[in-house]
C-alpha cells in the first residue's frame, strides 16, 4: 500500500494566499537585490561623484577586485540560497509528496533557513 500523495494545495484549497505570498516574495527578493542599498557622495571642490551599490554591483565589485571568496559567499547566501528557498516552499505547495516527503523538505528548510 503506498502512501497518498497530495499537494499542500491540495490539502488547503481555499488559502489562495499562498500563491500569492510566494509571488510577493519572489517580486520584493528580485527588487531587493537589485535596488541600491547604499549610496556613496563625494564632492571635491566643483566635482560631485555619486555611486549607487547593490547586492548585485557588491558582488561584481568585489569579484572585479579580487575578492573571490567573499563574492562567491555573498552571492551564494543572498541570492542564491533565498531563491532556492523559495523555489522549494513553491515545490511544496504545488506538487504531490507523501507526508513523510514533505516533512523531510520542511525539517531541512527550518534548519536551513536558520
Amino acid at each position: 500500500m503506498s502512501p497518498t500523495r497530495k499537494s499542500l494545495r491540495d490539502l488547503y484549497p481555499a488559502r489562495w494566499d499562498v500563491p500569492a505570498l510566494l509571488l510577493t516574495a519572489f517580486a520584493v527578493l528580485i527588487a531587493g537585490l537589485s535596488l541600491p542599498i547604499l549610496t556613496v557622495e563625494k564632492t571635491v571642490f566643483w566635482r560631485h561623484w555619486e555611486n549607487h551599490y547593490s547586492v548585485f554591483v557588491g558582488v561584481a565589485e568585489l569579484a572585479k577586485h579580487g575578492d573571490w571568496l567573499l563574492a562567491v559567499i555573498i552571492f551564494f547566501f543572498s541570492m542564491v540560497f533565498p531563491f532556492v528557498k523559495l523555489l522549494a516552499l513553491a515545490v511544496l505547495w504545488f506538487r504531490r509528496l507523501a507526508d513523510t516527503q514533505r516533512k523531510w523538505v520542511l525539517h531541512w528548510l527550518g534548519l536551513l533557513g536558520k
